[in-house]
């Protein structure tokens, strides 16, 4: 058995790609975008923490910085402000940095390394300046960039710590640090691995650890889970000029979600969340569609606050 690095393979098929001018046009588009505007929803850089009701945590020094990323602050602040708040309850010392770009992942997926190297290099100095040594993380493709992406990129390993926000929640609750308030008595829930997330990051005991530690609550796998997980189909920007592929793979998790009977669909990764609620709204399922980080910090009750 040969073991390929086929993300590598598939990193210098859009490098060629790029180089030829054959990059599909929504994805180009997003590429220029997040090159001009420092992320790629062609957004005032400025409006990244409008979001952000307490500034206090903006670039301060700190040992631990919390990565938001475009999504996150740009599209789906609802669930950026639940992780931030979230990270507040837990006591955490952390700064967020004013300055912060795009990971570059869209720049990565368009083929343009060396424009995807400059936004690199950018956050780490940004980031080091503060201070920092750890960085937390909501999303799984920002964590992907920095963790496997940016060595290969930059040639050298990455100054910091990375852990997934619910990697941390895991821990503490191990550590007996947090508990999580009970949900309605019989809620049967199911979940699904993100690709990045998982496969990517090896990322899938702490979600599962999370959703087993809500009192009143039965969780239930569906057939395709872990590292078998099936795509949601929204991932590296295809729905930007392959909507239908994105749709059909959609339908298809989803379809395996609903047969699980679950009441609740959690998810991790924002553009699953955002997958998962369009195809949702094709159906009369009444399956419900959560993110696990939001439902964390609204179940959580902290005992010994997070010193470190």
């Amino acid at each position: 058995m040969k073991n390929i690095d086929l993300r590598k393979v598939y990193q210098g098929m859009r490098d060629d790609l790029a180089e030829r001018g054959l990059i599909p046009a929504g994805l180009k588009q997003a590429a220029e975008d997040t090159y001009r505007q420092r992320n790629p929803y062609a957004k005032e850089h400025g409006e990244r923490f409008s979001w952000l009701k307490d500034k206090s945590c903006l670039d301060r020094g700190a040992r631990t910085a919390f990565f938001v990323g475009c999504t996150p602050s740009y599209v789906r602040r609802s669930v950026a402000s639940e992780a931030a708040a979230l990270l507040d309850n837990l006591g955490l010392d952390y700064t967020v940095a004013s300055d912060e770009w795009c990971c570059a992942h869209p720049l990565m997926s368009a083929g343009e390394t060396g424009k995807a190297a400059e936004f690199m290099r950018h956050n780490i100095e940004t980031y080091q300046k503060l201070g920092v040594e750890r960085m937390i993380f909501l999303c799984p493709g920002c964590q992907m960039t920095f963790t496997n992406e940016l060595p290969e990129v930059l040639g050298h390993s990455l100054p910091f710590e990375t852990v997934n926000i619910l990697e941390l929640v895991a821990e503490e609750l191990k550590k007996g640090h947090l508990e999580l308030a009970s949900m309605p008595a019989g809620t049967v829930m199911t979940y699904h691995d993100p690709c990045t997330l998982g496969r990517q990051l090896k990322i899938y005991d702490a979600p599962r650890q999370i959703i087993k530690a809500l009192p009143g609550t039965r969780f239930v796998e569906m057939p395709r889970n872990r590292q078998d997980s099936f795509c949601c189909g929204a991932g590296s920007y295809v729905r930007y000029d392959f909507p239908g592929l994105t749709d059909t793979a959609g339908l298809q998790r989803w379809s395996e979600a609903v047969g699980t009977k679950a009441g609740m669909l959690l998810t991790s990764c924002i553009s699953c969340l955002t997958e998962f609620q369009q195809v949702k709204g094709q159906t009369k399922d009444k399956l419900e569609v959560v993110d696990l980080v939001s439902l964390v910090n609204k179940q959580v009750r902290v005992i010994e606050a997070v010193t470190s």
